[in-house]
């Protein structure tokens, strides 16, 4: 129906416009210039209550009449302005929406009504820009809600045209991106979802609006072992600790033994703050008897609930640790060395070995047996370290092996330490002495058998053999 109005309007103006013309002067149409508009069409970028100006420049308009239109909605046609808004004025070559909304967003075309049997146009494209607004309250807020349950956060946002929301969670500086959704949902909400959430509403107009969200999460005691086993001798102080990450705060109690077991209500404890946001318990023991090497818990209430977690004290010696170099300085031969965590002398040392299997080929394990005064009792400075070293003979020369060691002391056996790759040298290599590491460097590297340089020749000792 409106479609139809404007057309009559249209077709009643134009002849309004061109009435009162004496037809005796005409001059011939084909002597005539046809009209044309010499813009190009243009999107245009306002702010809201800034003034567009639309451009239409016409050559050898005529007698034809230039009209403005807003999608299908007449503007003006000819002289004659038809819309009847005081903030749109017109000028020879232009089209001006003084102090825009967002509104105004749209098409805006101008075109000449000739006797032609196409009509002339040029269609602009009018972006209204409005800053992003989020919607609410601004500033920070705060939600609690217990784990397990379901949180949806709203970031509703305003701006033209529309923003793009996104949701970030923000850790130490850094934020994580989450969702692009107005809605973030986290379902069955946990320890590690807590912490300050921020929405960014952002449309490339003006400086993007932030909006920060802190999300508590309620939750039980959740309670490590720091070490779930630890060494001990009777008459030997030890320490163990469990991190306690609960929020609302929690209490901590020991115990001591397995099934029934024995409440530590006298002890040494002391507390510290984690980088990782735990609580760290600490339980200083010096065990009297046997008995007192066993198990010690950690249990840790809230007003939410209750978590454990169990530290095995155990007189076993640890698994022994490599700490000599991968390559050896002989042919035919290797200085195995390594140390292990006993409190008690060690007794007695089984090493494996054998040559590195090769595709389908598996080798047996060749075995060795060590002890009385094969049996170095060498400490480190703790006292709590026993090093020990033993030359492997007998070996084919520019080949792989793997080895791995147990100790025994007067409580049993260990566990066989971590499979350790060594190489022999070959007839074309130069010799390289295999570094062993001395009692200070076992203490202050923290056991730790790496000798980079070696491995590397370990390795290019490796690729020759391939080649060859």
């Amino acid at each position: 129906m409106n479609k139809l109005k404007n057309s009559l309007i249209l077709t009643t103006l134009l002849a309004f416009v061109r009435d009162g013309g004496s037809s005796d002067n005409l001059i011939p149409a084909g002597k005539l210039k046809q009209p044309s508009i010499a813009t190009i069409p243009q999107t245009y970028r306002v702010p809201v209550g800034g003034d567009a100006e639309l451009e239409c420049k016409l050559l050898n308009l005529g007698d034809s009449v230039q009209l403005w239109k807003n999608g299908t909605r007449v503007i003006s046609v000819g002289s004659l302005q038809v819309r009847n808004d005081p903030r749109i004025m017109r000028s020879v070559d232009k089209l001006v929406i003084k102090e825009v909304n967002i509104w105004d967003t749209g098409t805006y075309t101008c075109e000449i009504e000739a006797d032609m049997e196409e009509q002339t146009t040029v269609s602009h494209f009018l972006q209204v820009l409005e800053a992003p607004t989020i919607i609410g309250v601004p500033g920070p807020e705060s939600m609690r809600v217990r784990a397990g349950t379901t949180v949806s956060i709203n970031c509703k946002a305003e701006g033209h045209p529309k923003p793009n929301i996104t949701w970030t969670k923000l850790h130490s500086g850094r934020a994580s991106p989450l969702s692009v959704r107005a809605e973030l949902t986290i379902e069955e909400v946990s320890r590690t979802d807590g912490g300050l959430y921020q929405c960014q509403a952002d449309n490339g107009v003006g400086e993007p609006k932030f909006r920060k969200i802190s999300l508590q999460v309620l939750y039980p005691p959740e309670v490590t072992a720091v070490e779930k086993t630890v060494h001990a001798s009777v008459g030997w102080g030890v320490n163990i600790s469990c991190d306690v990450w609960s929020d609302p705060p929690s209490s901590l109690e020991w115990f001591r033994g397995t099934g029934s077991m024995e409440y530590l209500d006298q002890h040494t404890q002391f507390q510290q703050m984690t980088v990782d946001g735990s609580l760290r318990y600490s339980l200083s023991l010096v065990p009297q008897l046997e008995i007192d090497i066993t198990n010690y818990t950690c249990l840790a209430r809230n007003k939410i609930g209750e978590g454990k977690a169990t530290v095995l004290l155990t007189g076993l010696p640890s698994p022994p640790l490599v700490s000599s170099g991968e390559l050896s300085a002989s042919l035919t031969s290797y200085l195995l060395s390594w140390h292990t965590h006993s409190f008690t002398d060690i007794a007695a040392y089984n090493i494996l070995y054998r040559k590195l299997p090769s595709g389908p080929i598996v080798y047996a394990w060749d075995s060795i047996d060590l002890g009385g005064e094969d049996i170095n009792h060498d400490r480190d400075k703790t006292g709590g370290i026993i090093l020990q070293h033993y030359k492997v003979d007998n070996l084919s020369p520019d080949s792989a092996f793997v080895a791995k060691i147990k100790a025994k002391n007067t409580v049993g056996w260990s566990d066989f330490s971590r499979e350790f790759l060594f190489y022999t040298r070959g007839k074309d290599s130069s010799p390289v002495e295999s570094h062993v590491l001395g009692t200070d460097e076992v203490t202050s590297s923290s056991f730790v058998s790496e000798n980079y340089f070696q491995v590397a020749m370990g390795l290019l000792l490796l690729l020759q053999t391939l080649i060859r």
